[in-house]
């Protein structure tokens, strides 16, 4: 099975008793996979960027994440005659 997401963020911050104005974006998105009924892959991209009046707290950034997750045990899922 595949799945896919995007997602983003902005945020506004203004200090007044530094007078400093923060602007805060993020941008990314998600690919899963399932390679089998117990391993899962998921490669997460992401963009941040911050803009500041104070240009030493300026950043940009760009990651790549890769996950694998590995399920031990039984897999159960419930049906509509199971009841908890």
């Amino acid at each position: 099975m595949l799945s896919v997401g995007v997602y983003g963020n902005y945020n506004y911050e203004k200090e007044i008793e530094i007078n400093q104005t923060d602007k805060r974006y993020t941008i990314g998105g998600k690919l899963g996979y399932h390679l089998s009924r117990k391993l899962q892959s998921v490669l997460d991209i992401r963009y941040r960027q911050k803009d500041s009046t104070q240009s030493v707290n300026e950043y940009t950034e760009m990651s790549v994440l890769i996950n694998l997750v590995y399920g031990f045990g039984e897999i159960h899922r419930l049906s509509r005659d199971d009841s908890f």
